[in-house]
């Protein structure tokens, strides 16, 4: 018995070891996650036994989420993941010209960190919304969630996502968040080819980090998908969004920058050609490749501890 407890405790201590040697850090991927992933169901029809279920499936491979609102079925989303001991990036949508509804999706949002405080790990209000709605508007909406937080005695970090090129626009708006901001970054749209996607990745990573120097750089969203018709030279497939994915993974580790790979399910209500193909599971919850590559994916520590 005592030559099983020293293996195993041998194990736990090689594992970051051999995570790296596969290619993978476990401290620096996390993945976005939304409930709607069953064709022909309402965004409100999910129910908290279904997300939990998400949850779980997550659990085994991540260890932390980024979401975009608390609407609908997502107010499961957070109990879930405190269930499961994943973290929860929890985003807060923006509703253009509707200031009531904003304001009530945070103090919603405020709620759900007060109720789970080991679980949520930061407040990301408004998803590549710059141009529907005001940078002033923005930076009021993030104010607005501090002394929110402020008031609740919570102490978390409140930032907002943009696409890399709208942050690398306006600079200035990185001044009113909390540590980093959020971007996105897709080497798909930039319709370059598979076999050069992580080098156009970092040509808008640099650019961004040239525009914006004094912040950390989380990357919301990126990703690939796994089927549609071609996008100039990025070609769609699943061993595509496979070789992205443990690319990009691999680099993510290396360098230590957190992420969220967007995203966990399929979502086939975002239409075609691409939008509904970006999970790395399908609708019905079958993985689409391997994650592992020899060794689990890596997770995001960032806010963990």
């Amino acid at each position: 018995m005592k030559k099983i407890w020293l293996l195993m405790l041998l194990a736990f201590l090689l594992w970051p070891i051999l995570c790296l040697a596969a290619g993978f850090n476990p401290q620096y991927l996390g993945v976005g996650y939304q409930p709607y992933h069953t064709p022909g169901k309402g965004w409100g029809d999910y129910t908290q036994a279904e997300v939990e279920a998400d949850m779980l499936l997550i659990a085994r491979n991540f260890k932390i989420i980024r979401t975009w609102t608390v609407q609908y079925s997502n107010i499961y989303t957070v109990p879930a993941a405190a269930k499961y001991n994943v973290g929860v990036h929890l985003g807060l949508w923006i509703f253009p010209g509707n200031d009531a509804a904003t304001k009530a999706e945070i103090d919603k949002g405020i709620q759900l960190a007060g109720q789970h405080p080991n679980t949520v790990k930061a407040l990301i209000v408004g998803n590549e919304c710059l141009g529907n709605v005001s940078e002033a508007d923005i930076i009021s909406y993030m104010e607005y969630a501090r002394k929110g937080l402020k008031r609740a005695g919570i102490n978390l970090p409140v930032s907002t996502c943009q696409t890399w090129g709208v942050w690398a626009g306006h600079a200035s708006l990185a001044d009113h968040v909390d540590q980093f901001i959020y971007a996105n970054i897709y080497p798909f749209w930039d319709k370059a080819a598979i076999g050069k996607a992580i080098n156009q990745f970092l040509s808008d990573y640099n650019a961004l980090k040239k525009a914006i120097p004094a912040k950390t750089i989380i990357v919301g969203e990126t990703g690939w998908p796994s089927q549609g018709p071609a996008n100039g030279q990025a070609m769609p497939g699943i061993s595509q969004e496979r070789q992205y994915f443990q690319q990009y993974s691999q680099w993510a580790s290396a360098n230590k920058v957190t992420s969220f790979i967007f995203e966990m399910f399929d979502e086939p209500w975002k239409g075609e050609p691409y939008e509904a193909h970006f999970g790395l599971y399908t609708t019905n919850s079958q993985p689409k490749f391997s994650l592992s590559s020899g060794a689990p994916p890596a997770t995001n520590a960032l806010l963990w501890d």
